[in-house]
């Protein structure tokens, strides 16, 4: 097998789920031939000073890996800053990368599927990202198959791909719009990703991931899923980043067994794509996006007219 890609984990202060992050990780088979790089974040404001200190310290006790290396920031660099900075450097080292996230629980099949991928897809270049989540809960669909999204749920991309990663929010939104693509950047009316642009754009928000779907997504890209995610996320308990309060939700997901990498149509698995859409509707109460907004509409208008027949009285 060629050489194993590097694992980049990025940390700040959630022990706790770092712990889980990493006993997981450490079952997987490949596991001691694996480099562990781990990025850990200076604290953002002096009560999370604690936390960051004993995140480091239980770093700097983790075994179980061919090498474990540490790169403590003396600045908080904040999620979105240090994901892209940590992935532009070591993929430009590597060539190939796997990424994780300190609230992330891994099968012990994760690394043998990511590898496997890495290396099975390494000169295609429709292919831009690998995904060890799925948004599949355990519908009949292939054990491989391709869609134009990008999740980051532990994730894994080539140098080649990467270099198409554009930071530049009003540009992807201009494209999107003009293009006409609303309807399936927001994957078939799933999701409103269109609007996590938009909001990155007024300092609503400061995310990375909906820059890199974009950038993925006008570059013509597909990501290679497993049937069964590969990858738990944790951090939906409030503690995360950008994350709500979702545990139940992303627990009812089965997770999956080893995952053979084969020769698959190099197309988007349109079934694939609807049972997404279908995922992200439910945790939208099940409305279409349109429904959404029509809903908010008239809600303001029960609004004004409450406001309107109270100053009346």
């Amino acid at each position: 097998m060629p050489e194993i890609a590097p694992v980049v984990l990025f940390v700040y202060q959630r022990l706790d789920h770092l712990r889980k992050t990493i006993e997981t990780l450490q079952k997987n088979d490949l596991a001691a031939e694996t480099l562990l790089i781990v990025y850990s974040d200076a604290p953002a404001k002096p009560e999370h000073g604690e936390g960051v200190n004993e995140v480091r310290a239980f770093l700097n006790k983790i075994t179980g890996f061919k090498k474990v290396e540490i790169i403590p920031q003396t600045e908080n660099q904040g999620l979105a800053k240090s994901i892209v900075s940590g992935v532009t450097e070591q993929v430009n080292k590597f060539g190939r990368i796997i990424v994780l996230e300190d609230d992330l629980e891994t099968t012990p099949h994760f690394l043998r599927f990511m590898n496997d991928a890495l290396e099975f897809y390494k000169t295609d270049e429709k292919v831009m990202q690998v995904s060890g989540f799925t948004f599949s809960m355990g519908e009949r669909l292939p054990e491989t198959f391709l869609v134009g999204h990008a999740p980051s749920w532990g994730w894994a991309t080539w140098k080649r791909a990467w270099d198409h990663l554009s930071l530049d929010v009003d540009q992807h939104i201009e494209k999107i719009k003009r293009d006409k693509l609303e309807y399936r950047f927001n994957v078939d009316d799933g999701m409103d990703f269109l609007s996590h642009l938009e909001a990155n754009k007024s300092g609503a928000l400061n995310t990375w991931a909906v820059k890199w779907y974009a950038s993925l997504f006008l570059s013509g890209g597909l990501c290679l899923y497993p049937k069964k995610s590969l990858v738990r996320n944790l951090g939906h308990d409030g503690s995360g980043e950008n994350c709500l309060d979702q545990r139940n939700f992303f627990n009812m997901q089965p997770l999956g067994n080893k995952i053979a990498v084969k020769k698959i149509a190099m197309k988007e698995n349109l079934k694939a794509r609807k049972i997404f859409s279908n995922f992200f509707r439910k945790m939208n109460g099940g409305n279409t996006l349109k429904e959404e907004k029509i809903i908010r509409v008239k809600d303001k208008i029960r609004f004004e007219i409450k406001k309107l027949l109270g100053k009346s009285k």
